[in-house]
């Protein structure tokens, strides 16, 4: 592998276009974590999270609240005195009415939880609903530096094919240059000349559709970066240096660092916990509360006269107790139970899943190695093929005709290898996304 990767080196550098002055990919990655949305969206669902803890542990802080009633009693309620009250018996009930026209309250209320089952479970839940939240946020962290890695080898793929084919539109702009000369010398016939003017066309043509998927390559990179602007980008690396930095052994990893599994457990201890919440509420809630009120009663309304106003206020404890609610908390605990269940079995699965996906990466990664090695063999006999026969023309012992054939051949393998090339980096950066690696 190791003998691969520097021939991969060596070949490859002839083919760069660009130096290191430019975008890297390490630069690539770090704007589309700073600029995806879809990535802000998770990191957001963290806050949330994190606030709802903060929401749970305000329930246990004194609840305080003011209240200010000002009334006219436009009848006042009537009560009745039993009659004996005034001494004979037998004597006749009197109704009377008791109160001012004019009833004013400025009351303070304070209430202190003690002790609230549905409190506790809320907040481990909460907690635990952050950590859910920061996983999914790794998983959409690494399926970015997947998308925009796999979007820059695209670049440096189409760049590298804008180069040979810019180096075929000019060997065959040349030819037809010289031919149109022979032809007008008679050196050649009308024929010759036609086909030397097909080949150009053709290498045109190529050439101005590689350079335009080389634009949309660089559009995409962009926009998987979360950015608009794609106008004059140069990558600062060329394959031969993504060689070395992704071309290592492949070996199948013994376990799987996958975020999404690790979401899946938590998930699974998110319901375990909304099962003990469920026993839980069958414990009374305990709270401490206290009152303190100033009262006004007047016959004229003035509530500024001090006189009229008299103060009252009182503490107690008070404990909620659940008898029956409807078998809600029962059939709520079984929705949980089954849900566990469910979580336990997808968990299984998404291994399962996962530990498939990492061993068909890692054959795929192997089958692309193996393509490479064997179009980098193939490129090795066309270039030498190609020596040969620019000496056989030279000697006279071939014609030009037979020169373009291998010139051609030459052309298709590097193209060939160039492919081979993209599709085992590809490969590589998969398996180590379907690791858990990336």
């Amino acid at each position: 592998m190791k003998k691969t990767i520097l021939l991969c080196v060596v070949l490859l550098s002839y083919l760069s276009m660009f130096g290191q002055q430019g975008l890297t990919l390490e630069a690539s990655l770090e704007k589309a974590l700073t600029n995806r949305k879809d990535l802000k969206v998770q990191l957001l669902n963290v806050d949330i999270a994190k606030n709802d803890i903060k929401k749970i542990n305000s329930r246990n802080l004194p609840q305080i609240n003011s209240e200010i009633d000002f009334r006219y009693n436009t009848q006042l309620p009537n009560n009745v005195i039993p009659g004996e009250a005034f001494g004979a018996l037998g004597s006749p009930d009197r109704i009377v009415q008791f109160g001012a026209d004019f009833n004013s309250t400025w009351a303070f209320n304070l209430n202190q939880t003690l002790f609230d089952p549905n409190n506790n479970g809320d907040r481990k839940i909460a907690q635990s609903q952050v950590l859910l939240n920061s996983f999914n946020t790794q998983a959409t962290e690494a399926q970015i530096k997947l998308e925009v890695t796999e979007a820059y080898f695209t670049v440096l793929l189409w760049q590298e094919k804008v180069a040979l084919t810019n180096s075929n539109l000019q060997r065959t702009k040349d030819i037809y240059t010289t031919a149109e000369g022979q032809l007008k010398e008679g050196t050649i016939t009308l024929y010759d000349k036609q086909k030397y003017q097909l080949d150009f066309v053709n290498a045109e043509a190529e050439h101005t559709k590689n350079t335009n998927s080389l634009a949309l390559a660089i559009q995409d990179l962009w926009y998987k970066m979360g950015e608009d602007n794609s106008e004059n980008t140069i990558l600062a690396d060329s394959l031969n240096t993504i060689f070395v930095k992704f071309g290592n052994e492949l070996t199948l990893s013994e376990s799987l660092n996958r975020p999404e599994l690790l979401a899946q457990k938590v998930q699974q201890d998110i319901w375990r916990m909304n099962i003990r919440k469920q026993k839980l509420l069958y414990a009374p809630t305990l709270s401490f509360y206290g009152n303190y009120t100033v009262q006004s009663l007047s016959d004229n309304g003035n509530i500024f006269n001090p006189d009229t106003w008299y103060p009252f206020n009182y503490i107690g404890l008070k404990a909620s107790i659940p008898i029956f609610d409807g078998l809600l908390k029962a059939n709520t605990k079984q929705e949980y139970n089954l849900r566990l269940q469910s979580a336990a079995f997808q968990y299984e699965k998404l291994e399962d899943d996962y530990q498939q996906q990492a061993r068909t990466a890692l054959i795929a990664a192997k089958n692309a190695q193996t393509d490479l090695e064997y179009q980098r063999k193939n490129l090795e006999l066309a270039n030498q093929l190609y020596q040969i026969d620019t000496d056989r023309l030279k000697n006279g012992t071939i014609k030009a005709n037979d020169l373009a054939t291998t010139s051609y051949t030459l052309r298709q393998t590097q193209t060939n290898y160039l492919n081979a090339a993209y599709n085992y980096l590809l490969a590589v950066v998969q398996y180590k996304k379907a690791v858990g690696a990336l």
